[in-house]
C-alpha cells in the first residue's frame, strides 16, 4: 500500500480506538517496540553497522536544528563522526504505538547521557521522539522517517 495512504489508515484507526491513549497490541507492535529496543541497543553500543541496518534505504531523518538527511550514504555520512567521538548511554520508552498496513507510528521519550570519547565532562539530553517505520518484504521493520526534539531546561527569568 503507498504510504499515503497508509498514514490515512492510521489516522482512521488512532480515531476508531475506544480509548486514545491506549497502546494497541500485537506482534507488530511487539515487533515495532522491539525496533526501539535494537536502536538503543546500536547507539550504546557505538556500532554504526548496527544503527544503519534498522534504517531502510529510503530512510530520512529529521535531526532538530539542522536539515533533513536522506538516504542510507547521507545518514552514514551523519552518524559516523557522532559514533566515533561520543559514547551514548540511551533509553527511550515507547509511549504510544500503532500499526496499520506495512506503517508502525511509535511515539517515544528518550533520555541520554553522551559523552565525549576525549574525556570531556559528559551532558545530558531528554526529548521526544516519532518514528515512522515501515515493514519490509522479509516482515522486518525499519525506519523510513523519524524526527526528534531535545527539551532543555526551562529557565524561568526572576520575578
Amino acid at each position: 500500500m503507498r504510504p499515503f495512504a497508509c498514514l490515512c489508515a492510521l489516522t482512521i484507526t488512532a480515531c476508531t480506538l475506544p480509548d486514545p491513549h491506549a497502546t494497541p497490541t500485537g506482534p507488530d507492535v511487539d515487533a515495532a517496540k522491539a525496533w526501539l529496543a535494537d536502536y538503543t541497543a546500536a547507539m550504546n553500543a557505538g556500532d554504526l553497522e548496527a544503527v544503519l541496518a534498522l534504517y531502510g534505504n529510503d530512510a530520512t531523518s529529521m535531526p532538530p536544528d539542522e536539515p533533513a538527511v536522506s538516504g542510507l550514504d547521507a545518514l552514514r555520512t551523519w552518524y559516523a563522526p557522532i559514533l566515533e567521538h561520543y559514547s551514548f548511554d540511551l533509553t527511550a520508552t515507547v509511549d504510544e504505538a500503532l500499526v496499520a498496513c506495512d506503517l508502525a507510528v511509535l511515539r517515544s521519550s528518550y533520555d541520554s547521557r553522551i559523552t565525549p570519547k576525549d574525556g570531556s565532562e559528559s551532558v545530558t539530553q531528554h526529548g521526544s521522539w516519532l518514528i515512522v517505520l515501515r515493514e519490509q518484504d522479509d516482515g522486518s521493520w525499519k525506519l523510513w522517517r523519524d524526527m526528534w526534539s531535545v527539551i532543555p531546561p526551562v529557565e524561568l527569568p526572576e520575578m
